[in-house]
């Protein structure tokens, strides 16, 4: 057995951490910031917490239910071998996230869709003009957004027919991508 490593990291501002996908379960000695530059591995210290805001930011609220969100920086850890944790600096906004095989997606506030890392089959290629987006989920080579009208776009990899979304399907309230398969929840 493998001895258990400590990972310490002191986040003031709350951040999502939804989605699924893919891992080489090759453990790795960098880790990503929210402005996507290498740092070291965190260890375990004793870190003073800044003095809290006076006038804390508004929170979002979900697209889907008008809820209140929490958003903060997004960090991402792992392989790093088709860029993958390394989040576009400026990325703010963000009310979702989801990583894929190689490739990851964030939902912003403004319910329109970033995506970076691995692109060899169009996964990272949002189609133009979409917007109004209340889910995402990133597959093995492909990609999901939920509409709020209930409608689902997806792009990416098609060999298996995971991109196939059925012309008349509506109605849909939650979305899955696989590593090569999708699955669409309807009313």
């Amino acid at each position: 057995m493998r001895p258990h490593r400590a990972l310490a990291v002191v986040v003031t501002v709350a951040f999502v951490v939804a989605g699924c996908g893919g891992s080489s379960g090759i453990p790795s000695a960098t880790s990503r910031g929210p402005t996507g530059s290498a740092q070291a591995r965190a260890t375990p210290t004793a870190t003073a917490m800044p003095a809290p805001l006076s006038t804390p930011p508004p929170t979002p609220t979900s697209p889907l239910t008008g809820t209140p969100q929490p958003t903060g920086p997004l960090y991402a850890v792992g392989d790093d071998s088709k860029h993958q944790i390394e989040v576009p600096a400026g990325l703010t906004g963000i009310v979702a996230i989801s990583a894929g095989g190689y490739h990851s997606l964030a939902l912003r506030s403004d319910r329109t869709l970033v995506a970076w890392g691995a692109d060899d089959y169009g996964q990272n290629r949002v189609p133009a003009g979409l917007a109004d987006v209340v889910a995402i989920s990133a597959g093995g080579y492909h990609s999901l957004a939920l509409r709020r009208d209930g409608t689902v776009v997806a792009w990416g990899y098609d060999v298996q027919g995971e991109i196939d979304v059925p012309a008349r399907l509506s109605g849909v309230r939650a979305i899955s991508a696989g590593w090569f398969h999708s699955l669409e929840l309807a009313n």
